[in-house]
């Protein structure tokens, strides 16, 4: 059996299927992805593969981690090459140029039409504020004490810069043999991209407390007291 992907319009400004596709057929030659029979930019037709999103307990387990954690060891130190992956490259990329908000917006009044007016609104002002005229601040400040704390540590470029997945919630890990934590497969790689581990390994902490079937509007919840602890986070960190 095999899975065929048609690959939505919706946000395209944020989104590289192209890369995508390079990074599945790079896992699938290492038998860490299934089988692709073909791909371009609009769609993908790979083979079935038999398992089911881990929930959030499952993801909290560290003997999970520890087989997630391989995989995403190869995908750190090996996929490098699959995109121009210069830190200058990421620092343009991430600085948000005037025309940006005005794609986003464009993209929200065409793709979203499922959307309600007063939804749409909603979302506008959260990419208002997220991207506004704060962020170029809060990024630069961001960006400084990642520097110095590389330099203050003498943390070797490749665990401090890698190819990073950058959306590792639970609803991306499958699993097809719930007694084998090595039977993990990782999807969804259409946000991957060079960046910083510390950004990496941010999110998964941050998913590990959150909560995405979550009964009650808005159907996500994130647990404070579920965030790891210092001592689990730093087992995890070395580890990869």
């Amino acid at each position: 059996p095999f899975v065929y992907h048609k690959f939505s319009d919706n946000f395209k400004v944020l989104i590289n299927h192209g890369l995508e596709n390079r990074v599945i057929k790079k896992l699938s030659d290492y038998r860490l992805y299934g089988e692709v029979f073909y791909a371009d930019s609009e769609q993908r037709i790979e083979r079935f593969y038999n398992g089911l999103p881990i929930d959030l307990k499952q993801f909290q387990e560290f003997s999970t981690l520890k087989g997630l954690l391989f995989q995403l060891s190869y995908i750190h130190l090996s996929l490098m090459g699959t995109v121009e992956a210069s830190e200058e490259v990421l620092l343009k990329k991430i600085t948000i140029k005037p025309d940006f908000l005005k794609l986003v917006s464009l993209e929200i009044e065409k793709r979203m039409e499922f959307l309600s007016e007063n939804k749409k609104s909603k979302l506008l002002s959260i990419f208002h504020k997220v991207f506004g005229s704060e962020y170029q601040q809060r990024l630069d400040h961001f960006l400084k004490k990642l520097h110095s704390t590389q330099e203050e540590y003498n943390i070797p470029q490749d665990l401090y810069y890698a190819f990073c997945h950058n959306d590792l919630n639970n609803t991306n890990i499958l699993i097809a043999n719930t007694k084998d934590p090595l039977s993990l497969r990782i999807i969804d790689y259409e946000y991957s991209s060079p960046n910083y581990l510390a950004y990496e390994f941010a999110n998964i902490f941050n998913e590990l407390a959150t909560d995405y079937n979550y009964p009650r509007r808005p159907f996500v919840r994130f647990g404070r007291r579920k965030f790891p602890d210092r001592e689990f986070r730093l087992r995890v960190f070395l580890l990869s």
